[in-house]
């Protein structure tokens, strides 16, 4: 008999437990809903005192509308130097080389320019450029034996230093 007492006291808290944790989660979601309501009607105020202080070109709008002036753009960092530099060479010759960075692609305005060294030569000579982190090589085996080549990100006038360079020995 003392057992389902037990039984039938741990069930009723466990049902007002489930019902206050559902009504808790009711009132937290009423709450979100209140704070959405009472954000949308500011973000329009910020945005008109924002466009009619852009329209007439007068800074001081937004300290009568005790709204913060937006932030001057802030330079994008110079480009981080390529890592993990790594390549392959087919049967045929071609060197494929790959290699990481971030940001990289057409939405960071970050490319790589790409430098070959045949044996022989004193200098690198720039073969190309890329947005993609890969870079295909179609001619590297002119002469047999060694070639160097280096990477380095660009965006605009900024550039990263070059690359360790990493080093293939082709046949003949």
């Amino acid at each position: 008999m003392r057992v389902s007492v037990v039984v039938v006291t741990a069930r009723t808290d466990f049902n007002a437990n489930q019902a206050a944790r559902a009504s808790a989660k009711a009132t937290t979601q009423t709450w979100y809903n209140s704070c959405s309501d009472m954000r949308d009607p500011g973000r329009g105020y910020i945005a008109t005192i924002k466009g009619y202080a852009e329209s007439t070109n007068n800074p001081d709008v937004f300290a009568i509308g005790m709204v913060d002036p937006p932030a001057p753009p802030s330079p994008a960092p110079p480009p981080e130097v390529p890592v993990n530099v790594s390549g392959t060479v087919s049967p045929t010759g071609d060197v494929t080389l790959t290699w990481d960075a971030t940001p990289a692609g057409a939405s960071s305005g970050i490319f790589f320019l790409v430098e070959r060294k045949r044996q022989g030569e004193t200098v690198y000579s720039v073969i190309g450029g890329t947005q993609e982190k890969t870079f295909f090589d179609p001619e590297p085996h002119v002469t047999a034996g060694p070639v160097s080549y280096q990477i380095r990100a660009q965006r605009g006038t900024d550039q990263s230093a070059w690359t360790t360079p990493i080093v293939f020995n082709l046949a003949a």
